[in-house]
């Protein structure tokens, strides 16, 4: 009887980890996308920038505008 509930708490503590990994790699996904997506948008402000233009966002575009 003490086997079974062995394998019991091993599989438990493996599908545990299993979620738990499985969460890491989302938030993960999650922060890399976000950071992808500012460090995007900075460069296309520094692009306008840099030819004397205004950057104007508006959601999520980046448009370059004369002074």
């Amino acid at each position: 009887m003490q086997h079974t509930s062995d394998n019991t708490n091993l599989n438990a503590n493996l599908n545990t980890k299993q979620i738990a990994n499985k969460l890491l790699v989302a938030i993960l996904c999650v922060v890399s996308f976000g950071a992808g997506y500012y460090a995007h948008q900075s460069r296309q402000i520094n692009a306008c920038e840099a030819k004397g233009q205004v950057a104007h966002i508006e959601g999520s575009v980046v448009e370059c505008v004369d002074k």
